[in-house]
Formats: structure tokens, C-alpha cells, sequence
């Protein structure tokens, strides 16, 4: 956080700097995510200080704006569509693990078993953004009062 906040700080008194110096940055910035995705093992405790890295990149990435080159492959629909669907992503791969970690108890994960894993995930999450999320986003008056009760009847029967 304090990473974050000295960025916003330097990005409100620092308005005026040129298209080009913040191309840097954003390179700058990928490398280092580049760097931490290469070098970051299991063997390392993390978070730690190794947790500088990827906190550094994305800060830089970040503080370069809207027109570094990282903003136009972030941009690209798929990237949009997997930002649209992340929160959904994020608590179903956690489902995942848990009903699978009983099977994969005494020993590591294949790449197929990963695999599926993360495709599974992927699977919940988008149906769960399509048939969920989006229908309870135009709900009006009584229509989020029985949403709201359908989805924690899920979750008491999950």
C-alpha cells in the first residue's frame, strides 16, 4: 500500500511528463514483472521481500498511464473479458482446490491435473458471470430481494 500511495502522490504532482519518458517506465515496469515471473520459485517465502518485484512492476506499469504500450495488450478483448470475469474467477478457483486437495493430498499435481484445474475454474467463473452476475446487475425493487435470497440459499447448500 505504501508503494501504491507514494505512485498516486508522484502521479498528481508529476502531470506534465513526457509521452516518451513514461514508454520507459511501462518497459521498465515489464521487465521486472518479466523478472519476478521468471525468477519467483516455491523455494523463496513469499510474501516477503522478494514481493517487492512484482508490487515494483505493476507499480511502474501503472505510473506509466494510459498510452504505454502494456494499456493497448491490456486492452485486447480477451484481457477485458478476463478482468470481467476475475472476482467470479478468484472465489470459484478456490472451490476447486478445496474439493480437489483430498485427491492430490500426498502428492504434487500433474500438468494435466493443473490444467484442469485452472480450465474447471475457468468454466465455473464464466458461467457464474453470465448466469449470475450480470442477471443480478439489472434486477429492480423485489427482483434483488429474491436474488439476494437465492444466492445465500447457494451458499448455505454449497
Amino acid at each position: 500500500m505504501l508503494v501504491g500511495s507514494l505512485f498516486a502522490f508522484s502521479l498528481q504532482n508529476n502531470q506534465d511528463e513526457k509521452l516518451s519518458e513514461k514508454r520507459y517506465w511501462d518497459l521498465l515496469g515489464v521487465g521486472v514483472l518479466i523478472a519476478a515471473f521468471t525468477f519467483i520459485d516455491g523455494e523463496m517465502a513469499f510474501p516477503g521481500w522478494v514481493a517487492i518485484l512484482p508490487v515494483l512492476g505493476t507499480s511502474l506499469v501503472l505510473f506509466s498511464g494510459a498510452s504505454a504500450v502494456s494499456k493497448r495488450v491490456l486492452s485486447w478483448n480477451v484481457f477485458v473479458y478476463i478482468g470481467k470475469i476475475s472476482y467470479s474467477l478468484y472465489l470459484w478457483h478456490w472451490v476447486v482446490i478445496v474439493y480437489a486437495k483430498p485427491y492430490f493430498y500426498l502428492r504434487d499435481l500433474t500438468v494435466l491435473e493443473g490444467g484442469a484445474m485452472i480450465g474447471a475454474s475457468f468454466v465455473l467463473a464464466v458461467l457464474t458471470y453470465h448466469f449470475v452476475e450480470n442477471p443480478l446487475r439489472r434486477l429492480k425493487g423485489k427482483g434483488v430481494l429474491i436474488g439476494t435470497l437465492g444466492g445465500v440459499i447457494a451458499m448455505i447448500v454449497l
